[in-house]
């Protein structure tokens, strides 16, 4: 168990929590980010069988196609960053970082693994704060 307090710890611990968060995330995200989204979209497609739900057009189609895999990969990567986010709080590595775009899906991704390994950790040592 960790024994330490936040106000403790040395910058170093930060320094190894953004570099988890910048670097490994991209590793995660690049190689599992299309597995999840692509399971994600399975699921959509699946359901729009289910229901019976027929297009009028190849364009009307395209267009929902489009927005499913956006969709899918989104929320997919986001499920991804929570989960990875966890399991660095589990681990005692409080995240920290930043998005370099101004994609707001970029962002809620990053708050959604910073976020994670906070709330996780403050769960976990609890004496931590």
């Amino acid at each position: 168990m960790l024994s330490f307090k936040i106000i403790e710890m040395n910058s170093g611990y930060f320094f190894l929590g953004l570099l988890l968060a910048t670097f490994v995330w991209q590793i995660v995200a690049q190689s599992l980010g299309p597995v999840v989204g692509g399971w994600l979209y399975g699921f959509q497609v699946a359901n729009l069988e289910k229901s019976g739900h027929a297009f009028s057009s190849e364009s009307q189609f395209l267009e929902w196609r489009d927005k499913a895999i956006a969709s899918s990969m989104n929320w997919g990567l986001i499920f991804l960053a929570v989960l990875c986010g966890g399991l660095a709080g589990a681990f005692g590595f409080p995240l920290i970082g930043f998005s370099r775009s101004v994609n707001p899906w970029s962002w809620a991704r990053m708050i959604a693994l910073c976020g994670s390994s906070w709330l996780v950790l403050s769960i976990v040592y609890p004496g931590m704060f």
